[in-house]
């Protein structure tokens, strides 16, 4: 179940965070800012309480930023458990659908060697638009922009 992130979702969230991504973690304040944030739109992504034996579980999250003409995703992130399932196009579509029609552009960069991200965006019409070079830290690595 996709929903708006509240301040109960944080330890989950920041959880997932810590095991994906490692040394290149958000903290827990980059979250409480997200959330608190009127500019920032922030969704999770909740197993249903019958499959997770009646348990909160998150399946993923997603942070966008937005203006008034574009929004930009700053974050996602979905367990290893449910990758190659469909969650994360799920996830970013709803994310898209939810901005408006007054949105009309979304962007995002990934790293370099994040191959599986960088063919789910190309498979939602994303295009490389330019490479970044040492965007990412822990380990360094080039972004492309789509």
């Amino acid at each position: 179940m996709i929903k708006l992130a509240n301040k109960s979702h944080l330890e989950m969230v920041h959880a997932l965070e810590q095991k994906v991504f490692k040394e290149d973690a958000w903290k827990m304040e980059d979250f409480e800012i997200a959330l608190s944030n009127d500019n920032y739109i922030f969704y999770v992504d909740l197993v249903d309480k019958i499959e997770a034996d009646d348990e909160d579980e998150i399946r993923g999250y997603l942070i966008l930023i937005h203006t008034t003409y574009e929004a930009e995703i700053l974050n996602i992130c979905i367990d290893e458990d449910y990758r190659q399932r469909g969650a994360g196009y799920k996830l970013i579509s709803y994310g898209i659908e939810n901005l408006g029609d007054a949105c009309d552009t979304v962007f995002l960069e990934v790293r370099e060697g994040n191959l599986p991200a960088q063919k789910l965006y190309k498979k939602m019409n994303f295009e490389e638009t330019r490479i970044i070079t040492n965007y990412y830290r822990n380990p360094v690595e080039n972004a492309i922009s789509m």
